[in-house]
């Protein structure tokens, strides 16, 4: 009767344990992603940046050959 009891807790405490790692994980993966989203993100804007910013350069080189 008691190993039965024992068993049922033991059962629960390894089902609520098991449920608290999913969700943690879930979570940490979660703001992974975000957080290498956030830096793909960051590294586009700065290839944006610096492939206007070249640009400009190639522009103002342009009109400085056209004079």
């Amino acid at each position: 009767m008691s190993l039965s009891i024992l068993g049922q807790v033991s059962g629960h405490v390894t089902g609520y344990v098991t449920g608290q790692i999913i969700v943690n994980l879930k979570s940490s993966i979660k703001s992974l992603i975000m957080s290498l989203a956030k830096l793909r993100l960051q590294k586009q804007i700065h290839q944006l940046v610096f492939l206007l910013q070249t640009d400009q350069m190639s522009m103002i080189q342009g009109q400085s050959h056209v004079f």
